[in-house]
């Protein structure tokens, strides 16, 4: 027994010891067998039955990048203006941290416990929930938002729905036309990569003239129903792609149906359309042309303004417009050149595409997709001026993204 209470004595005071911050103190030495866990199967280690009672306390999560001041319980929101940053931090506990999540996301998380996740941040607030979980499943949550400002004035633009009317498109091709008229190649399929941009991305209602149903008659009968629908708000494009011819002589420029022939009296003449256009009840009208429909004003564009510009894009929409979009001058236009695509529709498409703004101007769409790059890759001029005689005042047409 002497023995016994030699080698046990010093394991005992070990343990006493361990256990004082629960004020926990056995009224009998413990055998041997529970101090080291041997014995009999059903025996408990001090090991289990200390571990249900050790670890109740959550961890602490303390936050680096942003910083936070928080005074009486408030917790600040923090400012930044990038659209990305990297949210870093730290959860302390004395058993350990298990995992950091943000926003129901997993965290890169170290052994000490601190903690980082990339954030890419919308304009506004943006609110975070951080969760902290220990080895034993106890729980820290910490709620904040990061506000990303941003420049006021392009936020407005991007954020602020432009005041206008409905937009419409009559979108025409040709390729196999019925008489003694070379045939084209790319016209039509032109013509119906046109009208399913402008329906899916830009929201336009489509009517859509393609060979056989291109006639003198349907086009015309198109523009007359155009004018008896449209109100004053409403905004129309018209899209043609097929033959065209400028008569030098009487200085008149026609568009030629798919049933036209040798004679002017099948062709479709400016000045018809200009009336219509004239006619018209709709805002803004603009005209994209694949073929040579050119007229001789030139417009002098005021350039588009950096800062207000959706009160710029709002003044366009506005004033009364009646615009020409060619592929060219007075001379033949090419019907390839694009892949598939004439070079103008080509570019054209490009565009409407790829343009990084949600809405913008016919103008804007020209110089920076269409002049250049169709003037250097072919031997004809894009032209984009008003329509003369047509009731145009000083606005433009301004595309708008779904």
């Amino acid at each position: 027994m002497m023995n016994w209470q030699l080698i046990c004595g010093p394991v005992w005071l070990v343990l006493a010891i361990g256990c004082s911050n629960q004020n926990y103190i056995p009224k009998h030495p413990p055998a041997t067998s529970e101090l080291f866990g041997i014995g009999n199967d059903d025996s408990v280690s001090p090991s289990t039955s200390t571990t249900a009672q050790q670890d109740t306390t959550p961890p602490r999560i303390i936050l680096h990048n942003p910083q936070l001041d928080e005074q009486r319980g408030i917790t600040p929101t923090p400012k930044i203006t990038s659209a990305q940053t990297t949210l870093r931090g730290q959860a302390i506990d004395e058993s350990g941290v298990a995992k950091v999540t943000i926003n129901g996301k997993e965290a890169a998380l170290n052994a000490s416990g601190h903690f980082s996740a990339p954030l890419r941040l919308k304009p506004g607030k943006n609110p975070l929930h951080i969760t902290a979980t220990d080895i034993h499943g106890n729980q820290a949550n910490k709620n904040l938002s990061i506000e990303r400002k941003t420049n006021n004035v392009v936020q407005s633009d991007e954020s602020q729905k432009l005041s206008t009317g409905r937009y419409y498109a009559l979108v025409i091709g040709i390729n196999r036309y019925q008489h003694n008229i070379p045939q084209l190649k790319t016209a039509v399929n032109d013509a119906v990569k046109v009208a399913d941009v402008l329906k899916k991305q830009y929201g336009f209602t489509i009517t859509t003239l393609l060979d056989r149903q291109a006639t003198r008659e349907e086009i015309l009968g198109k523009l007359e129903i155009l004018e008896e629908t449209l109100g004053k708000n409403d905004n129309l494009l018209i899209y043609y792609a097929g033959h065209g011819y400028f008569d030098k002589k009487r200085q008149k420029a026609y568009w030629q149906p798919v049933d036209a022939n040798e004679f002017r009296h099948t062709w479709i003449i400016a000045d018809s359309i200009t009336s219509s256009l004239f006619a018209n009840a709709a805002r803004n009208i603009l005209i994209v042309s694949d073929s040579c429909y050119s007229g001789t004003l030139e417009r002098g564009w005021t350039p588009t303004p950096k800062t207000n510009r959706h009160r710029y894009l709002q003044q366009m929409l506005n004033k009364r417009s009646r615009l020409l979009l060619a592929s060219g001058g007075n001379e033949p236009v090419s019907d390839s050149g694009g892949i598939g695509h004439s070079i103008f529709a080509k570019h054209f498409l490009k565009g409407l595409r790829n343009i990084s703004q949600s809405a913008f101007t016919a103008e804007e769409l020209f110089k920076k997709y269409i002049k250049e790059p169709v003037q250097f890759g072919s031997d004809q001029t894009p032209q984009f001026q008003p329509i003369h005689k047509s009731g145009h005042e000083a606005g433009d047409f301004v595309f708008q993204k779904r």
